[in-house]
């Protein structure tokens, strides 16, 4: 019977009365020139005593399999010890280690070595070049960082209360883009509106539009994938319309244009909706008396209404196979009666093309920031993930840590001080 193993990477130094640990004590001697209990002692004293010093170990359903000591450092961490218990060898776990520490820190990695060991590193993909120390040959060996993509959310995360780019926003996404990191945006917006709200910024990497649907070029000027909502539940979609008297904004994208329709606006959050895009944005809408008779390849559905109706819309389409729904408050009303209800096709979502970006990109690590409900998916999509203080509660709880507010430049700040 094949049993699950379940690793963990964790601190020892968490619980001082770990670094008591005897299997512990015993993998890392190991790797050590003086392995003796004093020897042992010495070295443990040493990661006791220095803060900045950490000791990590690798445990496979509880069981301390591995031991890997680091300093992390401007720009690399340092890998001062790494051993493996001597029943564990030759199944992959230094390698592991050493993925994970690169994975967490996003930095190149670092370590001087002996003949012994050289191999080793160069069977992790490092970079070798011998030197003479103490009339020795030595090795320093180098891992460079993992390919990192940072990707943030619009509203309620990189975007102010204004709905835009403060200029201390601007001025970090430019110094991104001359340092050569990647970045990209996840955002439930269109082309369109994106485009006008970053003006000259420079956004490297294609960004995540409509929560998913698209996933959009910025530099070739066109989407690199869509997804269509089929035809059997646009007509669904407009039945419970019907039958709810309620109405809003339906998204076509033939031939790569995309049209944004509507019947009528019929309440104030819609009229606003559509008012601040055309002034602000410039953005083309386009009325139809009858959506079922309106467009071809069909993308998105977007309502904005009151509690109740949007929540009676909502009873109505939740069954409809091949869905996938987001439903919310609206962030930049006082009222939080008004509420947004946005139906599209289930294979999009930010998750998956959060997961387009990797493949395709060759991505390793992946770092993301939001603040809603509706970034859930791109934060299981991250290796890393970062919510805003405004967050709502079950996004911060799936976070690393909590930054500041959009208001504060929480991103932003982040950014400058953990990748410039």
């Amino acid at each position: 019977m094949n049993i699950e193993l379940i690793p963990e990477f964790r601190d020892i130094k968490e619980n001082p009365e770990n670094l008591g640990n005897p299997v512990m004590r015993g993998i890392l001697a190991g790797c050590l020139f003086d392995g003796s209990p004093e020897g042992i002692d010495k070295v443990i004293e040493r990661y006791r005593a220095n803060n900045s010093q950490n000791l990590y170990c690798w445990a496979e359903n509880g069981e301390i399999t591995g031991v890997c000591g680091f300093e992390a450092h401007p720009g690399y961490v340092e890998v001062l010890h790494i051993a493996v218990a001597e029943s564990r060898r030759g199944r992959g776990i230094g390698g592991k280690m050493l993925s994970e520490l690169r994975k967490r820190y996003g930095m190149a990695l670092e370590a001087e070595t002996d003949d012994d060991a050289v191999g080793f590193y160069r069977k992790c993909g490092f970079k070798t070049a011998a030197f003479s120390k103490y009339n020795t040959r030595r090795y320093k060996c180098v891992l460079p960082a993992p390919k990192t993509l940072y990707i943030s959310d619009l509203d309620g995360t990189l975007l102010n209360k204004n709905a835009e780019l403060s200029e201390y926003t601007i001025n970090t996404l430019s110094k991104l883009n001359a340092k050569g990191v990647d970045f990209s945006l996840a955002t439930a917006r269109t082309a369109e509106t994106v485009l006008s709200i970053l003006g000259n910024t420079v956004v490297n990497i294609p960004i995540i539009l409509m929560n998913g649907v698209l996933i959009y070029d910025i530099r070739k000027k066109r989407y690199l994938k869509k997804e269509l909502i089929e035809k059997d539940k646009i007509r669904q979609i407009i039945s419970a319309m019907r039958k709810t008297e309620i109405t809003g904004l339906m998204y076509s994208i033939p031939d790569g244009r995309l049209i944004t329709y509507y019947e009528n606006l019929d309440n104030r959050a819609l009229r606003d909706f559509v008012e601040e895009r055309q002034r602000k944005y410039n953005k083309q809408f386009v009325q139809t008396d009858n959506f079922e008779d309106t467009g071809t390849e069909i993308i998105y559905f977007c309502f904005l209404d009151t509690d109740d109706n949007v929540h009676r819309l909502y009873d109505e389409i939740k069954d409809i196979d091949g869905l996938r729904i987001e439903m919310y408050r609206d962030i930049y009303y006082d009222n939080d009666n008004v509420w947004n209800l946005e139906i599209f096709s289930e294979s999009a979502s930010k998750y998956t093309a959060v997961q387009f970006l990797r493949e395709n990109y060759g991505f390793e690590r992946i770092v993301g920031f939001g603040d809603g409900l509706n970034d859930i998916p791109l934060f299981e999509a991250c290796d890393e993930c970062y919510a805003v203080l405004n967050a709502k509660t079950e996004l911060k709880e799936k976070a690393a840590a909590v930054i500041g507010t959009n208001n504060e430049d929480g991103v932003a700040k982040w950014l400058e001080e953990n990748v410039l």
